[in-house]
């Protein structure tokens, strides 16, 4: 290979091969996957190779070029050497006799040797890879073939005629054949006849229609449904055919303009049946844009007629009207489309501003319909005042800051934006500065600087390398203390500013606009809120086990075994003592809730009188029960310890106790023989039909009696005591 040989230029992706228009009747064996897909590597590869042969190719054309210049340069000097020694040799004649081609130096003789050598291996390697390339695309040929045989074969059994009609058309271009006139015109007429392919039409349509595609994207519908000539042919996006059509006529015209450019001054017969290929791509386009604006007009305009909908309604059939001359020619319908798409990507969905546009098109490209227009338009404002439109006022009073806050790593975030001025395209050429100054109701100062360069880098842009501009722009995000705020905004702008993406002004003018509305903003003390809910929670909880605990105290009143002076099972460890248990739980969180606040509740009170009444009930209660079972023969010391222990958690501090019972205490209240194992079953197991309620603090403080329990049984309760406290946690958050 030569030394000075380039690197070949860079190969389209496969994504953008596979987007490629005249691909998409193939997409079934190119999509979802283009990287895998057989006939996109081939296309790949024959991109390589191709681009190769062209470097080679140009290589030798620039030697060649280099190599006549060399030669014309040696002569040329040899010649003016030969004349200086004409004019200088007394012998004319002599050198009059002989006029031979003047002679090149040595040293211009060897770089023309070289140049030639260099020459003969360029184009050695040249045809060693056009060679190659030869092989591949009828490699590329078989594997489109079999694409085309197998799709063609699915779309038949569908009896879908268009897009067997489009493969037809798209397999055709990509393997064009020769025709027959011209094979027999090849072999002179003797009828031998074989298929000859032109496969440089598809390497030459990927190599030149990949770059346009990648610099050019089809617009969005979104923007053409934003005309005033779209809306009043009255487009909507539930009939959104017409408008893909346009775009699809205007993304074709793009690309057939840019191939225009790129083949200008081109005499390959290939490349050229790109260009014509685009240009004929674009007639059909356009006229299918044209067929279904008429059928639109004639479906429409039986609806929207005046005869069928009163003459009050005639000014909007005159402008669907109006917009049917203008979408219907063709050559006002792609300038309108494309200049006024330019005005949506800069400006944005400003209606105002696209009217102005609008009326300025008409004054442009149709005179005599702009002319009649403002007639109409001052014979209805006779009285009004002349205003300019489409300028930013330097009067108007700008509106109030927009204040916002959410939440960000379990802090408050206030985000403060101001307003962008109308039209926007003026007031993001012309910012310079927005000042936000806040005070608090307490006598507290803020305030926050956002400069030009600072909104410029904000700016985010779309696909076409647009500003898309917000209607707020984002002064700071920080945090404030609770409290009543007023916020002001002041801007200021550069009168000559024109370009939004310009970091810097454009001259050292300013104008200062009026401050903006004024704007309260109440900032809250998250933390007291959270608080204040957790006490509402409380005390609905404290009331509602205030219910309970009145009922199951009333029902005990009126008892006839509380008559008696007895108690049942049921009612000793079924009823009772689980709500008079619970009642204590929620009435000790109440009190915690009340401290942290400083709220108070009229139920704490009284709940905490109900609960020193239904303690003293119950231990009168439970002290004749005890008495009748001291009377009973064979009576049960495990009962009795558990009605102890029992009575100790319904106690206001059982925790206490657990912290200074001792193992003699435990004997003496029937926890003989064994009262450590029979206190640890109470809490691991319960023992029993009714199990007694122990809270988290008792579990928390057994465990470290290892005094009275084993290193296993602390270990468990400790255990035991997490889970509790992790139930009676999410029993509060509920």
């Amino acid at each position: 290979m030569p030394k000075t040989i380039a690197a070949p230029p860079a190969v389209p992706s496969a994504v953008e091969i596979a987007n490629l228009p005249l691909l998409t009747p193939f997409r079934s064996v190119t999509f979802p996957n283009p990287e895998a897909s057989p006939l996109i590597q081939a296309l790949l590869h024959e991109q390589e190779l191709g681009n190769v042969v062209t470097l080679y190719q140009n290589r030798e054309d620039t030697l060649r070029k280099e190599l006549g210049t060399i030669i014309n340069d040696a002569e040329k000097a040899e010649k003016e050497k030969a004349k200086e020694a004409k004019a200088n040799t007394s012998s004319n004649k002599v050198a009059n006799k002989k006029k031979d081609k003047p002679k090149l130096s040595a040293q211009v003789q060897k770089k023309i040797k070289g140049i030639e050598t260099e020459i003969r291996d360029n184009d050695k390697l040249c045809s060693q890879y056009k060679q190659e390339l030869l092989v591949y695309t009828q490699h590329t040929r078989g594997i489109f073939q079999s694409a085309y045989t197998k799709i063609a074969l699915r779309l038949e059994t569908q009896n879908n005629s268009k897009a067997i009609d489009a493969l037809e058309e798209s397999f055709s271009f990509f393997c064009p054949r020769q025709t027959i006139e011209a094979l027999v015109n090849v072999n002179d007429g003797f009828g031998e006849h074989r298929d000859v392919w032109d496969d440089s039409q598809r390497v030459a349509y990927v190599r030149e229609m990949c770059p346009v595609m990648r610099a050019h994207h089809r617009p969005l519908s979104v923007g053409l449904f934003s005309l005033p000539y779209i809306k009043k042919f009255h487009c909507t996006p539930d009939t959104p055919v017409i408008v893909e059509a346009l775009l699809d006529e205007l993304y074709q015209k793009t690309i057939t303009d840019e191939m225009k450019i790129r083949l200008k001054d081109v005499t390959d017969d290939a490349r050229l049946k790109v260009l014509r290929h685009c240009e004929e791509m674009l007639e059909k386009k356009t006229e299918v844009t044209t067929e279904l604006v008429r059928k639109h007009y004639r479906k429409k305009s039986i609806r929207l007629h005046p005869d069928r909908n009163g003459e009050e309604n005639r000014p909007i059939f005159e402008a669907f009207t109006d917009a049917r001359d203008v979408l219907s020619d063709v050559q006002l319908r792609q300038v309108y489309v494309t200049q006024m798409l330019e005005v949506f990507s800069k400006i944005g969905p400003d209606d105002r501003t696209l009217e102005i546009a609008h009326v300025a098109w008409n004054k442009k490209h149709r005179p005599d319909v702009a002319e009649q227009a403002a007639k109409v338009q001052k014979g209805k404002k006779k009285d009004a005042p002349l205003q300019l439109e489409g300028v930013l006022d330097y009067t108007q009073i700008p509106r109030g800051v927009m204040v916002t806050n959410y939440r960000r790593n379990n802090s408050d975030i206030v985000k403060i934006a101001v307003y962008a001025l109308q039209p926007k395209y003026e007031f993001y050429s012309k910012i310079k500065s927005i000042r936000v100054e806040m005070k608090s109701t307490t006598g507290e100062k803020r305030a926050f600087t956002l400069k030009r360069r600072e909104i410029v880098e904000k700016l985010q842009l779309d696909c076409h390398r647009q500003a898309i501009l917000e209607p707020l722009v984002t002064v700071a995000e920080t945090s404030l203390n609770p409290g009543l705020w007023e916020v002001l905004a002041y801007i200021q702008l550069d009168p000559m500013g024109t370009d939004i993406l310009n970091p810097d002004n454009h001259s050292g003018e300013i104008v200062t606009m009026k401050p903006s509305a004024l704007m309260m903003f109440d900032v809250a003390d998250r933390a007291h809120e959270k608080l204040v809910n957790q006490f509402e929670t409380a005390e609905g909880r404290c009331k509602q086990v205030y219910a309970e605990l009145s009922s199951v105290v009333n029902k005990l009143r009126s008892n006839s075994s509380a008559q008696n002076n007895s108690l049942s099972v049921l009612e000793r460890y079924g009823t009772y003592h689980n709500v008079l248990v619970r009642a204590r739980q929620k009435y000790n969180y109440l009190q915690q809730m009340t401290e942290q606040s400083g709220l108070k509740s009229d139920i704490y009170g009284r709940l905490g009188d109900l609960l020193h009444e239904s303690r003293q009930l119950f231990s009168e209660m439970q002290d004749s029960a005890n008495a009748i079972a001291r009377k009973k023969e064979n009576k049960c010391d495990a009962k009795r310890f558990k009605a102890y222990v029992a009575t100790v958690l319904e106690s206001n501090d059982p925790s206490t106790w657990m912290k200074n019972v001792s193992k003699a205490e435990l004997c003496r209240n029937g926890g003989s023989p064994d009262p450590i194992n029979r206190l640890y079953q109470l809490f691991i197991e319960g023992k029993g039909k009714y199990t007694l309620l122990f809270d988290s603090e008792m579990y928390k403080v057994a465990a470290l009696r290892e005094d009275l329990f084993s290193s296993k049984q602390c270990k468990e309760l400790a255990t035991r005591g997490e889970e509790v406290c992790l139930r009676e946690r999410e029993e509060e958050e509920e």
